[in-house]
């Protein structure tokens, strides 16, 4: 970027796996992005309304442990909404996840064993 070159990161799908409907999509996106900016002839077909985020927060483990959620990928949050526990296996003690702030969920770690500081959400915030 330093040089003035345009870069893309795509991060989507489990770990350690490829998921071919993931590979298209971002695929997708790129060429949609490409077509915004001018290098490419926008692709052919309906165009979904895109949703830009300028901000965003990370919500992280508060605890170690497994952690359980029914939230998704895309769902609107609300400040102090409930997102999920994390559960100490050995003791069986839970600790509540809330949400810090109002927007959509962009990221999301999947249900797993997790450790103090793991990030589980990534919340894009709603313009004001």
């Amino acid at each position: 970027m330093d040089a003035g070159v345009i870069a893309f990161v795509y991060e989507a799908g489990q770990p350690m796996r490829f998921e071919s409907e993931e590979i298209d999509r971002g695929i997708d996106g790129l060429h949609n992005l490409m077509a915004a900016l001018g290098m490419v002839e926008a692709p052919s077909g309906e165009t979904k309304q895109q949703v830009e985020y300028r901000d965003s927060r990370w919500v992280r483990a508060n605890a170690g442990g497994i952690f359980l959620t029914d939230q998704a990928l895309g769902d609107s949050v609300f400040a102090g909404e409930f997102l999920g526990t994390i559960t100490d296996p050995m003791t069986n003690e839970s600790k509540d996840l809330w949400c810090p702030v109002t927007g959509s969920i962009i990221g999301m770690a999947l249900p797993q064993v997790v450790l103090p500081g793991f990030s589980l959400f990534h919340v894009g915030l709603e313009e004001e």
